[in-house]
Formats: structure tokens, C-alpha cells, sequence
């Protein structure tokens, strides 16, 4: 990663974790001193005010022709919600014979973020965040030649550079909590739509109604904040909200993630990005994947306590709400 904080680099993206790592970078150019590069994207994303960077957001491709961009450094998304736009740019970049990498965010999809460009294409490097990743990325067929682990450049950012603007829970206060509240994140995947149930074993709505249940039965009735993957309906959780009767509960779209998981006291999740990110900040993560075993993206991590029965589930909520 060195090497993109001081050279003259262009950034393009899609989707939010590829935003991310693009940002990240970004934003420590500019805290060691640096220029911030031009960024391209056909999607705004939802950012914290720090990286409220300018952007040039169009679905038309930028032309480097005659720059002096010495890298491209790209996101990685799936083809259906990017139309393929990393993949565009980083055609165009090498036509103009500018050094492209490319940086993958989790352990899904190798091959798939890459079939917008032509067969046996790929950019000069294309960057996992570790070695099962590496792996997992050759198996699919993608050259293990180009391929470096590099971490995740915004899990990095998290631990090294970020500090909260907020104090203590006065975030979560302007989201509708109590300052007394115990709050659980629930971070679901839109599981039911990708993969779908019959493929993962379980839904993101029966794992909600799991928590609530658990939760219902304490002494205490813990706020339940739910942030919504962008792909998740909300009417489905809305619905099943409803019907449980636990009136302690949010939904949540667009927030600031980094300044949420610093305020929340526990995180809960099954293999989502935020996890992740909760984890590299320090915070409390359970992770609850009651599906079938080899559909479980993180399983090779240490990344938070891990269950996958309903009775673990709530004795680990029990064990750690003894300290609420």
C-alpha cells in the first residue's frame, strides 16, 4: 500500500466496501500530506464526513489518455450492481498502458468481479486481503501470478487513523437511543436473495427473530439497532418487527458505520463487511451463523465469539449482558 501514498494515482469503485478501501487510502494521502486522487464512480456512496471527498460520479468512463496517472487502483463488485464499471476503467487504463490494481474485500466471487473484461484479462495486480483469500482466488482461476495479499486497506485505516468526532453513545441519541440503553447492532447479508436459503441453510430474517426472542426474555429489554445492507428490503424486517412485538428496535439505512460501531456496545452478524470492521475498531462481535458450515464466508477467521446453535447464541448474549 506504500507504494499508491505517493504516487500519482487515479481510484474508481462501485460498491461501498471497494469505496472504502479507495477512501481509505485517500484519506491517509491527505493526513501525511499528500494530494488526494481523482475518484471515479457510477454509485455515490454513503460516506463519514471525513471522507467527503471530491468525486466525479458518472456512468461514462473516465479517459486517461495523455495523464500522468502512474497507477489505477480499483474496487472489485459484483457485475450485476456495478454494470461492470471497474472493469470498464481498468480496460481503459490498459489501453493507456497505466499500471492497474485491484483489491477484492472478502472471500466470494474471485472470477465473477472480473468477467466484464475480456477472457484472459486482468489487471497487473490484483490485491486479497489474506492467504485463504489468495487461494480461494486461484482455485477460481485467477492468475496466482498477479495476485498479493495486502490486508484490507480500510480495516487498516480503522485501527490506525480513525478517532471518533462523537462522545461515548451521543451518536446513537440522535438515532433514537436512550443514553441508558444497552444496544446490539444487528448487521445482517441479504442471504435469502444471495445465496437464497435453500443454498445457506437459514434466512437473515430468522436470525432477527432468533435475537429478538433471546432478548425478550432478559431483565433488561436492550435496544436493537438493525443496519440494512443496501440490497436487504426493509419490508421484510419491518414486518417481522411487527409481528415479535419488540417495540425496541431500529432500522437503520445511512449512517456513519465507523462512528455506529464505536457507539454501539455489541455487534451481530454472520459474515457482513461491518463485522469486520467492528473488529478492527475493538468492539464486542458475536458471530451467529446457524446454516450449513462450508457456506460460511469467515469460518477460517478469528473474527468474534462464533456460534451457530440458538442455545449457544443466547448464552453468549447472556454471558455478556451480565456486564451491561
Amino acid at each position: 500500500m506504500k507504494r499508491l501514498l505517493n504516487a500519482k494515482i487515479a481510484m474508481a469503485f462501485s460498491d461501498p466496501a471497494g469505496a472504502n478501501a479507495c477512501l481509505a487510502i485517500a484519506r491517509i494521502r491527505e493526513m501525511n500530506g499528500q494530494a488526494v486522487p481523482p475518484m471515479y464512480t457510477n454509485r455515490k456512496p454513503h460516506v463519514s464526513e471525513e471522507f467527503n471527498f471530491p468525486l466525479v460520479l458518472s456512468s461514462e468512463l473516465p479517459n486517461f489518455k495523455n495523464s500522468e496517472i502512474e497507477y489505477l487502483f480499483t474496487g472489485t463488485s459484483h457485475p450485476d450492481s456495478s454494470e461492470n464499471f471497474e472493469c470498464r476503467c481498468i480496460e481503459n487504463a490498459l489501453k493507456e498502458n497505466i499500471y492497474t490494481i485491484s483489491f477484492i474485500d472478502h472471500w466470494t466471487n474471485f472470477k465473477l468481479r472480473f468477467s466484464g473484461l475480456q477472457p484472459g484479462i486482468f489487471p497487473d495486480e490484483i490485491w486479497v486481503v489474506d492467504d485463504v483469500a489468495k487461494r480461494l482466488a486461484i482455485g477460481e482461476g485467477l492468475p496466482a501470478e498477479r495476485l498479493k495479499v495486502s490486508g484490507n486497506p480500510y480495516h487498516y485505516y480503522l485501527r490506525e487513523y480513525w478517532r471518533s468526532s462523537f462522545n461515548k453513545k451521543e451518536y446513537l441519541i440522535n438515532l433514537g437511543a436512550k443514553p441508558s440503553d444497552a444496544v446490539f447492532l444487528y448487521a445482517p447479508d441479504p442471504v435469502s436473495l444471495r445465496p437464497g436459503i435453500k443454498a445457506i441453510g437459514f434466512s437473515e430474517l430468522e436470525v432477527l427473530a432468533d435475537i429478538i426472542d433471546i432478548l425478550k426474555k432478559g431483565k433488561t429489554q436492550p435496544l436493537i439497532l438493525v443496519k440494512l445492507h443496501p440490497l436487504q428490503p426493509k419490508t421484510g424486517i419491518e414486518d417481522l418487527i411487527a409481528a415479535t412485538a419488540y417495540d425496541k428496535c431500529i432500522i437503520l439505512k445511512e449512517v456513519d458505520i465507523p462512528e455506529l460501531l464505536n457507539a454501539v456496545d455489541y455487534v451481530i452478524g454472520f459474515y457482513s463487511n461491518i463485522l469486520l470492521e467492528a473488529a478492527a475498531l475493538g468492539k464486542s462481535v458475536i458471530r451467529y451463523f446457524p446454516g450449513y458450515a462450508e457456506k460460511d464466508l469467515l469460518r477460517h477467521t478469528e473474527v468474534g465469539a462464533f456460534v451457530s446453535h440458538k442455545a449457544d447464541l443466547e448464552n453468549a448474549i447472556n454471558r455478556i449482558m451480565k456486564f451491561v
